[in-house]
């Protein structure tokens, strides 16, 4: 939030108790009591408190990469020269476009070299009148329906990185939504010049929309682990007074700061032992806001 609007609501916060009591009917240590329309106005979001999950995660870096197994290198069958070449980097194709016509060195003829399946050309190494021979490719062809994600994994992590576990992978316009995949391969050889280990998930992806480009470097987060707990609230509602951990909770027309026993913190979750009960009503973002508002209204008091 910026700062012109977070100042604009603390002057709202702090003026409304005594000049518009319908939006703040009364301000205390411990307290405030916010109108819906600055709940509306400030994005201050309200949650349950409820079970979930907590979950454990690494962040790592990621690469896309076209996936290997739909990716082929494009040969003539026979020596000669190239005649017709349609296709340049880039292009899409479907199963069964002509991607070059090449003359035979033996019998003269033309033959056609056609794509064995629908994809994209990643790769062009010869033009129009060159000489081919059967070891050299012409293209290489890539099926980017869907792609590998290749996670860089620090040597002192290795240990905790699995097949088989969740991964989430974010769009770099958006780091707070993911797409979940699963971890299918885990080196067993690491990088001497990185010093890292791979590990691979696989992704569906929509290239015709650049949702996933190979070449480009993405965020990725590795859940460890997970565990149920009873009650927890999001991280974000978790604030620091007075050197200890409270939640807004709602109580009545009100929002009171109370002082919470911590458990387990997760990427998302935070375990709430003690302070909050499950179905209690509490600030889940920009539970900061209302922070600042107890610590202006609490400083005249401490002089």
């Amino acid at each position: 939030m910026k700062p012109l609007l977070l100042l604009t609501m603390l002057l709202a916060l702090a003026g409304a108790h005594n000049s518009n009591a319908d939006q703040i009917a009364d301000t205390n240590e411990d307290a405030l009591a916010l109108s819906a329309e600055l709940i509306k106005r400030y994005q201050i979001e309200l949650c349950t408190a409820q079970s979930e999950t907590i979950h454990h995660g690494k962040e790592v870096l990621g690469k896309i990469v076209p996936d290997a197994s739909k990716t082929t290198y494009i040969y003539p069958r026979y020596a000669g020269i190239l005649k017709s070449l349609p296709k340049n980097l880039g292009d899409e194709v479907k199963q069964g476009d002509v991607l070059a016509r090449v003359e035979s060195d033996q019998s003269l003829q033309e033959y056609s070299i056609q794509a064995p399946f629908s994809g994209y050309i990643i790769k062009k190494n010869a033009n129009n009148g060159e000489h081919v021979v059967p070891d050299k490719p012409i293209y290489q062809l890539a099926d980017l329906s869907s792609v590998w994600v290749d996670l860089f994994i620090y040597r002192k992590n290795a240990h905790l990185v699995k097949k088989g576990q969740t991964v989430i992978v974010f769009h770099n316009n958006n780091d707070k939504i993911g797409v979940k995949t699963h971890i299918n391969y885990v080196s067993p050889i690491g990088s001497e010049h990185t010093q890292t280990m791979l590990a691979r998930a696989v992704l569906p992806n929509d290239f015709a929309k650049h949702e996933w480009i190979p070449g480009l470097y993405v965020d990725a987060r590795i859940i460890i682990s997970e565990n149920k707990v009873s009650v927890a609230v999001k991280n974000s509602a978790v604030q620091t007074l007075d050197g200890e951990p409270v939640v807004f909770v709602k109580e009545s027309n009100k929002f009171v700061a109370r002082h919470c026993k911590i458990g387990a913190v997760g990427t998302e979750f935070t375990e709430i032992i003690s302070g909050v009960r499950a179905g209690e009503t509490y600030v889940a973002e920009n539970s900061f806001l209302l922070k600042a508002q107890l610590e202006k209204a609490s400083a005249p008091h401490s002089h």
